[in-house]
């Protein structure tokens, strides 16, 4: 929000010097930044009131390399978000949000090791399209953690393929 105030507050030192020196030409431009810069604000401002991220997580326990669900969900607020973009840490990559955003995200995120996974909260950043205006909303919900598990695979014995050198004894 710092460079929308700092545009608004250029167009009125703008307008006050176009007052001073009584220069027609000023005004326009003066106005535009005044404009640019409240409605940058308010438009990110609107966009973030009643708009929610959640994460729903999946079961509590999954093998190492089998896919775990996530789902991530988005509630609009009053206005829709001009622009931004949705991170969190087990995303892959950022997400822009835009006019026709994705709803609901559904991630399989993958374990190569076993332990105790805890997940950290993702944000969604709005802003508009110049950045003039960016506001954070942290995502809703439990910072979840997940127990990964050893895979475990069945051991399977040959037929007797093993059963002629063992037979053989020590003496060989």
């Amino acid at each position: 929000m710092r460079a929308a105030v700092s545009a608004a507050l250029l167009g009125a030192v703008m307008a006050l010097a176009a007052a001073s020196f009584d220069t027609a030409s000023l005004y326009l431009p003066a106005v535009a930044l005044i404009a640019l810069g409240t409605g940058s604000a308010l438009w990110v401002w609107a966009s973030s009131k009643g708009l929610s991220v959640e994460r729903l997580s999946g079961p509590h326990t999954v093998e190492e390399e089998q896919p775990y669900p996530l789902r991530l969900e988005l509630r609009p607020g009053l206005l829709p978000p001009p622009a931004g973009e949705l991170r969190d840490p087990l995303l892959p990559s950022v997400i822009p949000l835009g006019g026709r955003a994705p709803r609901r995200v559904r991630i399989d995120v993958r374990f190569a090791r076993r332990g105790r996974r805890r997940f950290e909260r993702g944000v969604l950043l709005l802003h508009d399209p110049l950045r003039l205006a960016v506001r954070e909303v942290i995502v809703s919900g439990e910072e979840d953690e997940v127990l990964v598990l050893p895979r475990v695979e069945p051991v399977l014995v040959g037929g007797a393929g093993g059963a002629n050198g063992a037979a053989a004894g020590p003496e060989g």
